[in-house]
């Protein structure tokens, strides 16, 4: 992967990219027959965002990622950017046409209409510029790799690892048993720090399937080459959502027989998250009050979302002012971390609540002004400030 990004840089670098004179990328107004006909006389590729409008990644895309000066440079030389709601108009016909079923996904389209490449989920700035090289590098490109996989001479190692990056990049599950192979094939030298990478990055969210068996047995091989809150993230986020929807003693089992010194924290994480993104009815709340004050009270989180979204749900659920302080403490972190449109939001609608007015401005007018930046939606947080500035 480093090396293909490198190439991303240097031709980004090569073409005098980095000037300032374009920020972000473009997208055309044009129809996506219109598009594709373009995409044809010029022999170039058609970028589609492929988007919903209640999509929070989808917007997160095009608030941090579509705005930045590198991504914009790079898709405005080598594609015809469009966007395309897939709940609306032609976006109907191209989502049933190209399999769209998650948001947002990334498709990439050829001058006859063919589907090259493609990627899902938010993505940040160097993985974005990642799935725009393998895009425009047909030896890179899904259906190419593919090819050369089905075929006995092409299975080669550096090919079975690029198919394995370019399956996950389209959310196919199947993934996982490529990446697998692609470490066999290392023999006994697989344990390279490039090697552990890979499976690092391309780790199995399944704790049924091999490849999460063969990374939890290869554990202390692992911490030899990689952060060890790293290594033990990807089998905490594969026992994590495996049973995500059944909060049970099989978590903490696990838990203790894989972090015998962690499993206490790991399982308030656990719970936070379950009754933050599963059990999210009135029922609930009371509970995942609790379990937030007591996660955060104890430990650090180095996720600004995450904070944000617990300070966001406490601002719109609870009144307790010493309760709305935590959440405020939390947003501010949030800010500490990554300083956007989305977390001076939040920062700004506690002040409000609590009655701070001089602060409450103050961080309205900071999302207004770093969302008006980002060409994201202010309309809310204007709302807001309407309210904050008829306060007493």
């Amino acid at each position: 992967m480093k090396n293909s990004i490198l190439t991303v840089f240097l031709s980004l670098l090569s073409l005098g990219l980095m000037a300032q004179t374009q920020i972000g990328m473009s997208f055309t107004d044009a129809s996506f027959q219109e598009a594709v006909a373009q995409a044809k006389k010029e022999n170039k590729i058609i970028f589609v965002d492929a988007y919903t409008t209640w999509c929070g990644p989808c917007k997160m895309m095009s608030a941090k990622v579509f705005t930045n000066a590198m991504v914009g440079a790079f898709y405005n030389e080598n594609f015809i950017n469009m966007k395309i709601d897939m709940e609306k108009g032609e976006g109907l016909g191209f989502a049933k046409k190209y399999k769209v079923k998650a948001y947002p996904t990334f498709v990439f389209i050829d001058g006859n209409g063919k589907m090259v490449h493609r990627g899902l989920g938010y993505q940040e700035v160097d993985q974005f510029l990642e799935l725009g090289g393998s895009a425009s590098d047909p030896n890179r490109q899904l259906g190419t790799l593919q090819r050369k996989f089905d075929s006995k001479t092409g299975r080669r190692p550096e090919v079975v690892k690029n198919y394995a990056a370019a399956l996950k990049a389209t959310g196919s599950g199947s993934y996982e048993d490529i990446v697998l192979e692609y470490i066999k094939m290392q023999k006994e030298d697989w344990a390279t720090f490039e090697t552990v990478q890979f499976l690092l990055e391309n780790a199995s969210t399944n704790i049924q399937s091999d490849l999460f068996k063969f990374t939890s047995d290869n554990k202390e091989t692992l911490y030899k080459h990689a952060d060890t809150t790293l290594v033990n993230g990807v089998i905490k986020d594969a026992i994590f959502m495996t049973y995500r929807f059944n909060k049970n003693e099989q978590v903490s089992k696990m838990l203790k027989e894989h972090f015998p010194t962690n499993a206490e924290q790991y399982m308030l994480e656990y719970e936070l998250m379950h009754y933050m993104y599963v059990n999210r009815g009135a029922a609930g709340q009371e509970q995942f009050e609790k379990v937030a004050v007591d996660y955060l009270d104890k430990y650090e989180m180095g996720s600004w979302s995450n904070l944000n979204s617990i300070a966001w749900r406490f601002y719109t659920s609870v009144d307790d002012p010493k309760l709305l302080e935590k959440a405020l403490s939390w947003g501010e972190k949030s800010i500490a971390l990554d300083n956007n449109f989305f977390n001076n939001d939040t920062v700004a609608a506690l002040y409000y609540k609590l009655g701070n007015k001089v602060k409450a401005t103050e961080h309205a007018n900071v999302a207004i002004q770093l969302a008006s930046e980002a060409g994201a939606d202010t309309i809310e947080t204007q709302k807001l400030l309407e309210k904050i500035e008829a306060m007493e």
